[in-house]
Parts: structure tokens; C-alpha cells; sequence
């Protein structure tokens, strides 16, 4: 390291991964796969379930595979019906690649209980804390 400067690097937000995604990766996967653009299309608020459920690693590598995944399974669909036209959603998002693997955290409230805040290599997470007074004989 004594020449070499180290650059960090932030990961993307959610806003610029849906702009990724838009731009690059679903239009790669649909010409890996042979697909034409208006026989199938995903909505931004699928991306932004997507992202949210099953990609909040820094890049997108892992929305990259996931896009695949969905494109793959549509494909099949494609394949019995040629004219039909597929639009993916939210809800087609967890027959296609099982229950999310990120879940949002649910606030908890009350006395003892505190939200915390940790810092993951996925970018964080919120952990409820709980506190307990125990009487003791001495």
C-alpha cells in the first residue's frame, strides 16, 4: 500500500440501482435470453421490491442474477404462449424467487424497548434492544 491510494467507494442507493437496472441489466438479460422488449417489462416498484427483498448488497451483482432469474422464469411463460405480453410486478416477485431474503424491520415501542442501529456489510440494519430490571435477594 505504499504506492497505491485507497479509494472507498460507496454503494448505491436504491433510486440508482432501479436507474441501473432500467438501463443496463434488464435489457442485457432480455437480449441473453432472447427476448424482445415489449413481449416482457418490469414495473419500478417490482425493481424497488426487488432491491429492497432480495438485493441490498452495495453493487449489483446480486440484482443482476435476480433479473436472470425472473427473465428465465418468464421465458418459460413465453414459450407456451409467443404473443402474450408480461409484465412482472411485486407480487410475481416471490413465486419466481421464494420469500425475500430481506425483510423490513418492524418498529418496536414500549417500556424497555429501544431501537438500535448496526452496521452490516449490506448497509445496516435496525436491532430492537430490551432491557429488564430482575429483583434479587441481596
Amino acid at each position: 500500500l505504499d504506492r497505491m491510494e485507497v479509494i472507498r467507494l460507496s454503494g448505491y442507493i436504491t433510486e440508482e440501482k432501479v436507474a441501473i437496472a432500467k438501463r443496463h441489466l434488464w435489457p442485457k438479460q432480455l437480449e441473453k435470453a432472447g427476448v424482445s422488449k415489449g413481449s416482457l417489462s418490469i414495473s419500478d416498484s417490482a425493481l424497488k421490491a426487488l432491491i429492497d427483498g432480495y438485493a441490498r448488497e452495495a453493487g449489483v451483482r446480486q440484482l443482476e442474477k435476480n433479473l436472470g432469474k425472473l427473465v428465465r422464469k418468464a421465458v418459460m411463460k413465453l414459450l407456451d404462449d409467443p404473443d402474450a405480453v408480461i409484465k412482472l410486478g411485486p407480487k410475481d416477485l416471490e413465486s419466481s424467487l421464494g420469500k425475500p431474503v430481506f425483510r423490513n424491520e418492524q418498529v418496536l415501542s414500549g417500556i424497555g424497548v429501544i431501537t438500535g442501529l448496526a452496521w452490516t456489510s449490506m448497509g445496516g440494519a435496525t436491532l430492537p434492544i430490551e432491557a429488564t430490571r430482575i429483583h434479587t435477594l441481596n
